[in-house]
């Protein structure tokens, strides 16, 4: 069926390919994970810093080669970008799993981020290609409660199966996880983009390409104005958000399996937000989705940071999945705007550059906050994180209408 005429989503042939290659990917992502924790954690008994590289060693090749990633999901074929990626994360997976040393795995993990980089630009880019706009919001969603389910259900499979047999086949079924996900897309065949997309991108070199991406969300209010929030908003989340354990460690010593119901109930919020959500065609506007994000967020650490030692338990997973549906509206709500704001011959290196912007948070954020909490302890810096997130809503309740309708003025169409 012509996937352009299709009414339904599902009719569309490349993104049902592109879908299922994603849920397959994502999926074996987080099994890998919990399986490398454990790998480090309990095998092989690594000390604190070695474990600490894990995250450090995924996020900085983003932060090195996002925006090149960018560049190239603009200028080259994005479907055999997105399969090339797969097959280099495949084979640097199994070997991973073949791995008996630490410092192997790290480096190993270091290459496959760095392969695995090229994979969001090209697949949010080929989305907006091949996709009508009506179909973005829910092409959005979809992927959205994927990751949440994956957050969920990996973790818990990757444990169970390390467990009963090694955290050395969890990583082989990841590296199969890849290569299936390379099979799929490799059955998408011809792309037929929806609409007239002219890209021009080849006739620049790579530096004038990236400068294009930059000028890109320069010239664009709502890009430049959201991408500048959320940048404020990651750096303030991320600064608390590995620090969960500490501030449990706090609250309620006596009960260590509360970290598991708060990452349950985060996962349950997030998951509800996006299903609700994916019930839309369109949104109206951007801003009270993402106003109601960081709000409920500010609310969910503030209440964290408050609740006294010794609180009844049912509390604090309470307060998780507020930011659970904090973190969906979010997650949903920039990805949306990023494909539906940005020009098709740009959007990879928009995203791009996002990601780049992002991974740079992941690396140096944690690491701040595990400084400020260790001076002025974890409960004191959940409610000053809290109350600083509630402003930056509050903020961008006023200051959006003023910007998205200045917007308006210059782009008919765009939502504020």
């Amino acid at each position: 069926m012509d996937q352009i005429a299709a009414d339904s989503i599902w009719k569309n042939r490349v993104f049902t390919r592109l879908f299922a290659a994603y849920t397959v990917s994502t999926l074996g992502d987080w099994i890998d994970h919990i399986a490398i924790v454990m790998l480090f954690g309990y095998v092989w008994r690594a000390n604190p810093v070695l474990v600490a590289l894990i995250p450090v060693t995924s996020a900085l090749p983003g932060v090195f080669l996002g925006q090149l990633a960018g560049v190239w999901a603009d200028r080259l074929n994005k479907l055999k970008l997105m399969i090339f990626s797969d097959l280099i994360s495949a084979v640097l997976t199994f070997i991973m799993a073949l791995s008996l040393n630490p410092f192997l795995i790290l480096v190993l993990l270091f290459l496959r981020s760095a392969a695995g980089s090229l994979n969001l630009p090209a697949q949010q880019s080929l989305t907006k290609l091949i996709l009508p706009e009506e179909h973005l919001l829910k092409a959005t969603a979809l992927n959205g409660m994927v990751l949440q389910l994956a957050k969920i259900i990996g973790p818990v499979l990757g444990a169970s199966y390390a467990a009963i047999t090694s955290p050395g086949l969890c990583i082989m079924i990841n590296s199969l996880s890849f290569l299936g996900s390379a099979l799929v897309l490799l059955s998408a065949r011809k792309i037929q983009p929806h609409g007239a997309v002219h890209i021009n991108s080849n006739n620049l070199n790579l530096f004038k390409s990236w400068k294009e991406g930059w000028k890109t969300i320069i010239n664009s209010k709502v890009l430049r104005y959201n991408i500048g929030f959320a940048f404020a908003v990651y750096s303030a989340v991320q600064m608390v958000d590995s620090q969960s354990v500490v501030l449990l460690r706090e609250k309620v010593p006596e009960t260590p399996q509360l970290s598991g119901w708060l990452m349950s109930a985060f996962g349950f919020g997030a998951l509800s937000a996006i299903a609700v959500l994916n019930r839309n065609k369109t949104v109206k506007s951007y801003n009270p989705i993402l106003v109601a994000s960081v709000i409920l967020l500010g609310v969910c650490f503030t209440l964290l940071g408050i609740l006294p030692a010794g609180t009844p338990v049912y509390w604090l997973p309470i307060s998780a999945l507020l930011g659970g549906i904090g973190t969906g509206l979010a997650s949903v709500g920039l990805n949306y705007l990023l494909l539906k704001e940005s020009p098709a011959e740009a959007l990879g290196r928009v995203v791009g550059i996002f990601a780049s912007l992002t991974n740079g948070i992941f690396v140096i954020s944690p690491l701040l906050g595990g400084i400020i909490v260790s001076a002025m302890g974890a409960g004191h810096v959940f409610r000053a994180i809290g109350l600083v997130l509630i402003i930056l809503g509050a903020g961008r309740y006023t200051l959006g209408h003023i910007v998205m309708r200045k917007a308006l003025m210059h782009k008919p169409g765009t939502l504020g």
